[in-house]
């Protein structure tokens, strides 16, 4: 495993480990938050954020491989054995991460996700015709999406910019009620 670089390189303040992580852990951790905050607060086509957001990916998969999910709670723990019961899930496009295996079970800590049978729940002229979305970022971004007419997806989320994006780059996935639990059903189509 690389060795990681911690947050005080960036000259963020950190505490001490919580309960069952090692000060690696820790960092690796918050690591992984400050490069998920920095790939969704920048452009989408900007070379630099798209670098966060590949770091990002690649720490998610290390924390993940590791043994650690993100609960409702928004915290890292140790990931439980249990599985969740399939019957919860929602067949969903969601936003790609390294290391996405067809038919694996993940816990992806901040989740971006298009529904594609959860019924829009904003009031919009055309709700009728859209599907549920959600992302989370420290808090939940919750919206609607729809296909444009050149089958991209277009999403709208109030007091948020509308933003459109291939929906052939987005894996497909049933996502479990907690919204961070998914099994993976096909990678993305782009490339193939």
């Amino acid at each position: 495993m690389k060795p990681l670089i911690t947050l005080l390189a960036v000259g963020v303040m950190i505490a001490g480990p919580v309960h069952g992580q090692s000060q690696f852990e820790k960092n690796q951790l918050e690591k992984a938050e400050y490069l998920n905050d920095k790939c969704r607060s920048g452009s989408g086509d900007d070379p630099v954020t798209m670098g966060y957001c590949k770091q990002r990916d690649a720490a998610f998969a290390e924390i993940t491989a590791a043994g650690w999910c993100y609960g409702d709670d928004q915290k890292w723990r140790r990931c439980s054995k249990r599985p969740v019961p399939a019957a919860k899930a929602d067949e969903a496009y969601v936003y790609p991460f390294a290391g996405m295996r067809v038919g694996e079970t993940v816990n992806n800590p901040f989740p971006t996700i298009l529904y594609t049978q959860k019924p829009c729940a904003l009031p919009l002229a055309h709700a009728k015709d859209m599907r549920a979305y959600a992302s989370y970022r420290g808090v939940w971004d919750e919206g609607c999406w729809g296909t444009t007419i050149d089958g991209n997806a277009l999403v709208v989320v109030p007091h948020a910019p509308t933003k459109t994006f291939s929906l052939s780059v987005l894996p497909r996935a049933d996502v479990q009620a907690d919204r961070m639990t998914m099994t993976i059903k096909a990678l993305p189509t782009y490339g193939r």
